[in-house]
């Protein structure tokens, strides 16, 4: 009875870390917006300005691959329009995607900025976290503290060492437990996961293949450059300019 009773452990055991191979999790990516206007302009009565970007996005993940991408939303327009004046913040969906192979170490990138598309391939980050003592609780998870800098970008990482899944949002991940949330302060970005799902998955899990093929540091630059045009045409002639950043 004993030697049965420990070999239905041993198989519950086996199928509960089965499970945990493959699965998927939803998040919220939210970036608080800073808008400054032009001096002395002033705005129409009771226009309030939106103060969060939000995208919904999902990980799936098999116990070798994984892809970060944008669910399925509508844009968010924000309008208002008065006697010589007209504002108009949309939030477009861009067509981005983020693969990993874990066993390989590198990753493919796929990135929409402003009208076009661009493929980015490569090893993946080599993060060196450092694992703090504090926890909280995100969904049903005690979660752990680590942090790293990137790029002098100071990261917070919340994982769950119940979930062994060395993966998480985006392009972090090599801790040992999966991310659940991702904190950037100088970027006033947090990634959040909302619901995490342990089971098979139907939906392909593939590299992204559309979009001019670049290093990172090309795209870097082509952003950097672009950016910096626009600031000088728009947000120098009385406009507004807001610019959010993506790491």
């Amino acid at each position: 009875m004993m030697k049965q009773l420990l070999l239905l452990t041993c198989i519950a055991i086996g199928i509960t870390a089965a499970a945990q191979k493959s699965g998927k999790v939803t998040y919220d990516e939210v970036t608080t917006m800073d808008v400054h206007f032009p001096e002395g302009m002033e705005l129409p009565e009771g226009f309030e300005m939106p103060s969060e970007n939000i995208f919904k996005k999902v990980l799936l993940f098999n116990e070798n691959e994984s892809l970060y991408k944008n669910l399925p939303q509508e844009p968010v327009v924000n309008e208002v329009k008065s006697e010589g004046f007209h504002l108009e913040i949309k939030n477009d969906i861009p067509e981005d995607y983020y693969y990993k192979d874990l066993n390989k170490g590198s990753k493919v990138e796929q990135r929409q900025f402003l009208d076009r598309t661009f493929l980015m391939k490569g090893e993946l980050k080599d993060f060196q976290w450092k694992i703090a003592p504090e926890q909280k609780k995100i969904l049903d998870y005690m979660v752990q503290k680590a942090t790293t800098t990137m790029d002098t970008l100071e990261i917070t990482a919340w994982f769950a060492p119940q979930l062994q899944i060395n993966n998480g949002p985006d392009r972090y991940g090599k801790l040992p437990g999966l991310i659940l949330e991702i904190e950037i302060p100088q970027l006033k970005r947090v990634i959040t996961a909302k619901e995490v799902v342990l089971d098979a998955i139907d939906e392909p899990i593939e590299a992204p293949k559309k979009g001019k093929k670049v290093s990172d540091e090309e795209f870097e630059k082509i952003r950097a450059e672009k950016l910096a045009e626009m600031q000088a045409q728009f947000g120098g002639k009385g406009g507004v300019f807001i610019q959010t950043i993506d790491n």
